[in-house]
């Protein structure tokens, strides 16, 4: 009898997360995003005030890296906008950025978006970039995400609590405003080979949660996940990559004023993004 091929996934593979970028390198992005919030705050007992937030986003255009930090990660970049669009429940936001040139830099670890034509960017089109474009981090992701060796589909290892804190921190070095990572804790799952316009891709799957981080003037119960899954090719030259990444925030306590007043908080939060990187 003729033996059946075996499937593209089986086997062990190399699974490279970092792909670092050079100078005028160039690609299409199109990013979809879902936000839903729902919470109430009332102070000391008297009452409380909230309610259900949904909002949605959406961009599309072509980026130009204008340049890069050492590891790779764009600092600065230039965006034809071809499409963006904003919504707070159904309602449309002032979001005019389509057919626009912009600017992306982050000084001082924080983004700064300047349109080419000089004009103003509102806050709706500046919160909507910056869900976009984050601030490179200085960390490859192989270091925090990386297995160390070559797994097979199915196979699962932790991620580097150490590296992963540091990022969450934002570089801060104080024990006492850096995040713990003992409260960090995520695991990486290959979930196989697939195919993508002919190109074998690699399937991965991403789960960090933190539970109950050092908020300031916050006391109570808090935690976070984040859920990421990514397909990139298995070629690390190519830096082609669908992305879905979603944030879960749950928190119940009470945030202590300067006055001794508190206020009462409870809150979820969900925030879904999806981004698709091509040529």
């Amino acid at each position: 009898a003729r033996r059946r091929a075996p499937p593209v996934s089986e086997g062990a593979h190399k699974v490279v997360f970092h792909r670092p970028f050079a100078k005028g390198d160039t690609y299409k992005l199109a990013a979809e995003i879902s936000v839903h919030s729902e919470g109430s705050m009332g102070l000391d007992g008297a009452g409380s005030q909230g309610g259900v937030e949904k909002g949605t986003g959406s961009l599309s255009g072509s980026v130009r890296v204008m340049d890069v930090n050492a590891i790779g990660e764009p600092t600065m970049y230039m965006v034809h906008v071809d499409k963006a669009e904003s919504k707070t429940g159904d309602k449309p936001d002032p979001v005019k950025l389509a057919g626009t040139d912009l600017g992306v830099s982050f000084p001082s670890g924080k983004a700064r978006f300047v349109r080419r034509d000089n004009q103003p960017i509102n806050q709706d089109e500046e919160t909507l970039l910056s869900m976009i474009f984050s601030p490179p981090n200085g960390v490859s992701a192989d270091e925090i995400l990386g297995p160390g060796k070559d797994v097979k589909p199915g196979d699962s290892w932790p991620v580097n609590r150490e590296a992963l804190a540091k990022v969450f921190s934002g570089g801060e070095t104080d024990p006492k405003k850096a995040l713990d990572p003992s409260r960090l804790d995520g695991t990486v799952t290959f979930v196989g080979v697939e195919d993508w316009d002919g190109i074998p891709c690699l399937r991965l799957k991403t789960k960090v949660t933190i539970n109950n981080p050092e908020m300031p003037n916050f006391v109570g119960e808090a935690s976070m996940e984040f859920r990421q899954e990514v397909l990139v090719p298995k070629d690390p030259s190519l830096k082609l990559s669908k992305d879905i990444s979603e944030q879960y925030s749950d928190v119940r306590g009470k945030l202590l004023s300067g006055d001794g007043k508190k206020l009462d908080i409870k809150g979820k939060n969900q925030v879904t993004i999806q981004t698709v990187i091509t040529k």
